[in-house]
Formats: C-alpha cells, sequence, structure tokens
C-alpha cells in the first residue's frame, strides 16, 4: 500500500513538474518561433500525461491544442506574429501592462515592482539555493519564475520519494504549501482573469486557464486551505531586513 501510495505521488509531482516547466517556458521569454513550430509538430499537449483527469485542465489543453495547430496551417506565418503580438499586448506594451506578470503589481494600489511581494519571493528561491541568472533586472516573483521554481520543488520531492526519504518529502511539500500560499495563489489567479480579458489568441487564453487550473489542482492536492498566513515555522516569510 505504501508503495502504491509512493508511486501515485511521484506521478502526480511528475506531471505538476512537466507543465509548470512548460508555462515558465511559455511566459517567462517572448515567443520562441522555433520552439512553438516545435511544440506543434510534435502534438505536445496530446503527449502530457492525465491530470487527475481535470476538467479545467482539459479545457485549457484543447485551447493550446487549437492555438498550436494554427501554427502548422497555410496562414502560420500569420499566427505566429499575432502570439507575439499578443506578449507584447499582454505583458510589456508599450502604455499600461494589460496583463502584468509580476506579483508585486497585484499587492499594492500603485501596481508598482519590487515590493514586499517581490523580496519575499526571492527569500524562497535562496532557501534552495537558486539565484537568478539573468541579463536583465528581472523581478523574483515573475510569473514564469514562481512556475520555474514550482517545477523545480515538484523535481526535488520526486527525487525524494524515490528515495523513500519521508523527512525530506515533507519538507518539500512543506515548502510548497508555503509557496503556492504566500505567493502563487494570492496573486496568479487575478492575474490569469486579466490575460483572458485581453487576450487576443487561443495560446495566451489557454496558458491563462492552464495556469489557473495547475494551481487548482495542486491547492486540492496538497490540502491547501486559503486562510490568513502566519509567520510561523521554518519557512515563514522573511522580511525585508532579512534580505
Amino acid at each position: 500500500m505504501k508503495a502504491a501510495k509512493n508511486t501515485e505521488w511521484i506521478v502526480q509531482f511528475e506531471t505538476q513538474m512537466l507543465v509548470s516547466a512548460f508555462l515558465a517556458k511559455a511566459l517567462y521569454q517572448e515567443p520562441d518561433v522555433a520552439w512553438l513550430h516545435a511544440i506543434a509538430e510534435e502534438k505536445l499537449f496530446d503527449a502530457l500525461p492525465p491530470y487527475a483527469e481535470n476538467r479545467d485542465v482539459e479545457d485549457a489543453l484543447a485551447l493550446l491544442r487549437s492555438g498550436s495547430a494554427s501554427l502548422l496551417g497555410e496562414h502560420r506565418d500569420g499566427a505566429v506574429e499575432a502570439i507575439c503580438r499578443d506578449y507584447m499586448h499582454l505583458f510589456v506594451g508599450p502604455g499600461r501592462l494589460l496583463a502584468a506578470p509580476w506579483g508585486s503589481v497585484y499587492s499594492n494600489k500603485d501596481r508598482a515592482v519590487f515590493q514586499t511581494e517581490t523580496v519575499g519571493v526571492k527569500n524562497w528561491y535562496k532557501r534552495f539555493s537558486l539565484g537568478l541568472a539573468t541579463e536583465y533586472n528581472e523581478p523574483a516573483d515573475h510569473v514564469g519564475l514562481e512556475f520555474s521554481f514550482l517545477s523545480h520543488l515538484s523535481k526535488l520531492t520526486i527525487a525524494a520519494s524515490k528515495q523513500f526519504d519521508g523527512e525530506e518529502v515533507k519538507r518539500l511539500i512543506a515548502a510548497q504549501r508555503g509557496f503556492l500560499t504566500q505567493h502563487m495563489l494570492r496573486w496568479i489567479p487575478s492575474w490569469a482573469d486579466a490575460v483572458e480579458a485581453h487576450a487576443q489568441t487561443e495560446w495566451f487564453l489557454g496558458l491563462a486557464s492552464l495556469s489557473r487550473a495547475v494551481l487548482t489542482e495542486a491547492k486540492s492536492f496538497l490540502a491547501i486551505a486559503l486562510v490568513e498566513h502566519r509567520d510561523t515555522g521554518p519557512f515563514r516569510r522573511t522580511s525585508t531586513a532579512d534580505a
């Protein structure tokens, strides 16, 4: 029974790792034309493992299948241009960003970046010996980076599970609960709402829907109750002064 349970957990975390890594790549950088074409040609969204028969995930994947299929048709150049234009329109500008990709924007009335939220996320990365290897001065609370971190924690959890290291698995699950509760679940659903309100392509509609569905699934699987966070335990929120 224990081995069966362990296998079930590994499958769940493998799926979370793969989907989160995909979202990190898709959301953190400007659309990579070669990568988009490869996804369409290899039918990536048909190859992903089942995600606990989550209907919201399936609906999101249907949008992404349709959006990527357009990259193989006779109007493929126009489809790529539309995705690139949507990316700029939503996340870069010019002008007011319609779906700003940083958590701090959703936590203060001035929609400013590099706020307490950013410091808190950066401290989470430091706890797992991760730094930002980027030539840009990118805020740590970018949606793509947060999904990358969730994927990393999932990968570590899989490794610990395969070693039957119960204490390490508990530590890593506590970390995922903490990071999701303190950060991702607090703002990414609002960001996804903004994307869905303004996106012009099925690609970004699907990415927003999948982002929300992945968090919903993680919340259910990890039994997260969204209560007001209190600074307790080894994964407490680190203050700005501690950064």
